[in-house]
């Protein structure tokens, strides 16, 4: 129990130190490589004029502006969301394809790599705000990988003779009564 109460306790501290300095600064930099992006974006726009349509230019930036404005909540549970939102409204999903095809089709190509480019930031994204869920899992994954391999072992304890099994339980500090 006291090895359990280290373990959250270690967990807590890099929780903390992830959450706290670490995840902060990760999300300045997409930031700002958004940042980038958005003005990579209206600059193509000011050099191309009309051959990037308006409507291109416009559902870009706005998924743009969308992932800098939700930066911190882009997450699993996002997706999870969003995919249980996207099976109830199909329309959604039609509108979304019918953007993405668009900006596809567009025939500038700098505006598709800046769509790309966008969309892995926000994958990134979804990978940094999710990596503290991780920390968590790595406990339980060892554990299991534990259990895994000593299952063979915990069928043969059964079977181990009296005197042996108490010198095994006193040397793990457990109590024979």
């Amino acid at each position: 129990m006291v090895t359990l109460f280290y373990v959250l306790f270690f967990l807590t501290i890099l929780h903390f130190i992830y959450e706290g300095i670490i995840l902060p600064s990760l999300r300045l930099k997409i930031r700002f490589n958004l940042f980038a992006l958005r003005d990579k974006l209206r600059k193509l726009k000011s050099t191309y004029g009309k051959d990037l349509s308006d409507e291109v230019f416009l559902d870009l930036q706005e998924s743009i502006n969308n992932t800098i404005r939700f930066l911190p909540r882009i997450s699993i549970e996002l997706i999870f969301e969003a995919t249980k939102e996207l099976k109830e409204n199909p329309k959604l999903i039609q509108e979304a394809e019918k953007k993405i095809k668009l900006i596809e089709s567009c025939g500038v190509q700098e505006a598709i790599n800046i769509q790309k480019e966008s969309f892995d930031l926000f994958k990134l994204c979804i990978g940094f705000n999710t990596l503290a869920l991780f920390i968590y899992l790595i406990p339980l994954a060892v554990t299991l990988t534990l259990l895994k391999g000593s299952i063979n072992i915990v069928n043969k304890i059964q079977f181990i003779p009296e005197s042996e099994a108490e010198k095994i339980i006193e040397s793990a500090g457990l109590s024979t009564v």
